[in-house]
């Protein structure tokens, strides 16, 4: 990533000759004449070159990236919810693939606090005998 404050004359000369690259790009893709065939052609071009300036400037084009080096996107927390694991009977959170506890079982059933208890109550009285 370039350090703004301490900006070589190279590295602006090369700034400006890419955007100009884009800029042209964009302009032909935008205002060229309707059923021009390259339209196509100049749009995927520019987007080649906004990825070739964002990956000088930035270190990637990867937007997603770029969005959590910005602070702008921000990696969900898991939610707990009231379902418990009917394998471990641990609590189970919610996360983008599904609900999992905190051994891992994603995609186990899932059971009730109560049924938990009652469970668990069983095993103690079996226990006891």
């Amino acid at each position: 990533m370039l350090n703004p404050n301490k900006i070589k004359k190279s590295e602006a000369i090369k700034i400006i000759r890419l955007y100009e690259e884009y800029t042209r790009a964009v302009v032909a893709a935008r205002i060229g004449p309707l059923g021009f065939p390259a339209c196509g052609d100049f749009f995927l071009l520019s987007q080649q070159k906004e990825d070739e300036l964002q990956e000088y400037l930035f270190g990637t084009s990867n937007l997603v990236q770029l969005g959590e080096m910005w602070g702008i996107i921000k990696e969900p927390k898991s939610k707990k919810t009231k379902l418990y694991c009917i394998i471990c009977k641990r609590v189970q959170y919610r996360t983008l693939s599904g609900l999992v506890c905190k051994k891992g079982h994603g995609g186990a059933s899932s059971i009730s606090r109560t049924e938990v208890k009652k469970i668990r109550l069983r095993k103690k009285k079996r226990e006891e005998i």
